[in-house]
């Protein structure tokens, strides 16, 4: 069976809520202001910050229309490991849908 994108489960009025979180350095000095860093911004000026390319992960939490129960899906990047958005976003996905019956994980 062909997994719904994030855009087709949106189109059907789900409710689709993408959260990626990214690896951050140690020593890096404005950690407070790094929790507030957007996305698009991490590939910038992430790394002068300490945001690290490796490892992460996303969570992504869906809710379908006729329904307020949320299922939530999680994907974990390994610390070794490049972070790659659109891999993360399709597992997490898979994972929230297996937990709503839609598909099988």
């Amino acid at each position: 069976m062909k997994i719904p994108t994030i855009q087709e489960l949106r189109n059907l009025n789900w409710k689709v809520r993408v959260t990626p979180f990214r690896n951050l350095n140690q020593n890096a000095k404005y950690k407070k202001q790094l929790a507030l860093l957007p996305e698009r911004h991490a590939r910038t000026i992430g790394a002068e910050l300490g945001i690290l390319t490796r490892g992460g992960k996303v969570v992504i939490d869906i809710t379908p229309p006729e329904s307020r129960v949320v299922f939530q899906g999680v994907s974990v990047c390994h610390p070794t490991e490049n972070f790659n958005k659109k891999l993360g976003n399709y597992m997490a996905l898979k994972s929230a849908l297996a937990k709503a019956g839609i598909c099988e994980k």
